[in-house]
């Protein structure tokens, strides 16, 4: 596969916010590859670390006793799924306006929204971005995720 990289060629990855899709396997990755440096956002490192309750999960919670009868089959298995997320340890803290050479150099950019501390990574170039979560395709182009399940 042309471009990948195999899992003990990785070093850094980078977790944009705590959240099942974005760090479910963090833990397990760190398991087998001990000499991984995990890196998140300051603000977002206590939820990723399992020192703080993620606050999509405690919003969710609450909204559970309001949610009518045919949403709640919705509700639980998402509850659910966000308690099952393990906590790893936060290894680089990083910074909104951080500078880093990946891809001839990329910058850390402060894109709170699905969760408070949530990172992207813009190039320097600006030929991509890596919006984790905070963009959705919407009518065949770039648009903001859905502001029912963010944070801000």
């Amino acid at each position: 596969m042309a471009g990948a990289i195999r899992p003990e060629r990785a070093t850094k990855p980078v977790l944009t916010h705590q959240d099942d899709g974005h760090t479910g396997a963090a833990a397990e990755l760190k398991d087998a590859y001990p000499a991984l440096r995990i890196s998140a956002s300051q603000e977002e490192s206590p939820y990723i670390s399992g020192e703080r309750k993620n606050p999509r999960l405690r919003q969710a919670e609450e909204m559970q006793e309001h949610l009518p009868q045919e949403q709640k089959s919705f509700g639980v298995p998402f509850c659910e799924r966000l308690r099952r997320v393990r906590p790893v340890p936060v290894d680089e803290m990083l910074c909104p306006g951080d500078i880093f050479h990946w891809c001839g150099g990329c910058e850390i950019l402060a894109t709170p929204g699905r969760m408070p501390g949530h990172i992207s990574i813009r190039p320097l170039n600006n030929d991509f971005m890596v919006a984790g979560g905070t963009a959705a395709v919407e009518n065949g182009g770039l648009g903001a995720a859905n502001p029912s399940f963010a944070l801000i």
